[in-house]
């Protein structure tokens, strides 16, 4: 219990992004007594834009780019004895804004989060619902020249996930509302997962992305937000688009190398979009599971465990139990006489023959010689 809660004292400092911006969404399982940890690396370039009728973009002046590097750091663990999961997480990002006149950059934290899903519904399929809370770190300020690493606003996000497992592939859809502060306009999140097992690695993919379900505060004017676009990120409608809209594929490879360390490595790009950046990206990383106890050592078994002696077998256990004394001991036998040298045989016997041919010879009368 103590490991647990000072796990989760550090659960506002990890993370990897997990809403409908996260490319590498895994299939939700709630392992007990393990901490997981996701340590990612994203790189994400655009060189246009999504117009806002949607189906087509328009490329950035001519030299323009937009390059955002992603570092994630999260933790994922489960309420003990529960199908229940709280997680949390964290991003630094370093953004670089190119243009034909200038190249601007900018690096920092971008947020803290902190989440949490369970199963309400166990059988053929999982019923899954999702909550999580975002905080920015880091606002964006639209009368400067400072580039962008992210919306920078406070989220409130709530998914509903159905998950199946067929044998070796599994599959989930989800469907949520995401509201932003600041008159931003709120979200719906969408998407579907696959993902198939091979015996030492596994092949993942998810079609995902969200649509305006209200409009921003701004959308009549503007000014100030493609301002602060075209000087700051340029051009770019990465962030802090005005209703935007995405839809994007992703695919990853996961190699476990061991019970606790996976590997993971893909990339996506997105398909169709209205008022926002049209993107792709390259991201891998690690995971990696730690335990948080040992399986109980078995105590040996002592001779008494290994043999119990039956004594419910018909048999008077007190001619068992008679004193030493009353018991007849088997008399020794008597010690044989030591064996006679063989040399001393060997005489013993040309003797006897020597004495028999002896005694049977007669002695000769002389006169009848």
């Amino acid at each position: 219990m103590q490991k647990w809660l000072g796990g989760f004292i550090f659960l506002p400092l990890l993370g990897v992004s997990v809403p409908a911006s996260a490319n590498f969404p895994e299939m939700k399982s709630y392992p007990q007594k393990v901490w997981d940890y996701e340590l990612m690396a994203k790189y994400t370039t655009t060189t246009s834009n999504f117009t806002s009728a949607g189906g087509s973009f328009v490329s950035l002046l001519p030299g323009s780019s937009f390059n955002v590097i992603d570092t994630n750091l999260s933790v994922r663990t489960c309420v003990p004895q529960k199908n229940w999961a709280v997680w949390g997480d964290t991003q630094l990002t370093y953004a670089q804004s190119k243009s034909t006149y200038q190249t601007l950059s900018n690096t920092g934290f971008t947020h803290f989060r902190i989440g949490t899903d369970y199963i309400v519904y166990q059988d053929s399929f999982n019923l899954i619902p999702e909550f999580f809370f975002l905080y920015p770190i880091t606002q964006n300020n639209f009368t400067s020249n400072t580039t962008g690493l992210s919306d920078g606003i406070m989220e409130l996000s709530g998914k509903l996930y159905i998950q199946f497992k067929v044998n070796t592939f599994q599959i989930a859809g989800f469907a949520g509302y995401l509201w932003r502060d600041q008159g931003r306009s709120a979200l719906v999140p969408y998407g579907v997962t696959g993902e198939m097992q091979f015996q030492s690695w596994s092949l993942s993919g998810n079609l995902q992305g969200y649509s305006s379900a209200s409009s921003d505060n701004n959308t009549n004017n503007p000014i100030q937000q493609l301002t602060w676009m075209s000087t700051a990120n340029a051009g770019s409608e990465m962030f802090d688009a005005l209703n935007p809209q995405i839809l994007e594929l992703n695919l990853w490879l996961k190699v476990p190398t061991s019970k606790t360390l996976s590997f993971l490595a893909g990339g996506g790009t997105t398909l169709n979009g209205a008022n926002m950046a049209n993107y792709w990206d390259v991201q891998g990383g690690i995971i990696y599971r730690w335990p948080t106890s040992t399986p109980p050592r078995t105590r040996p078994r002592t001779n008494e465990e290994k043999f119990n002696e039956e004594t419910s077998d018909g048999v008077d256990q007190n001619l068992f139990s008679q004193p030493a004394n009353n018991v007849r001991t088997r008399p020794k036998p008597a010690p044989a006489a030591p064996k006679q040298n063989l040399q001393q045989q060997l005489d013993n016997t040309e003797m006897q023959i020597y004495m028999k041919t002896k005694k049977g010879k007669q002695p000769v009368d002389p006169d009848l010689e």
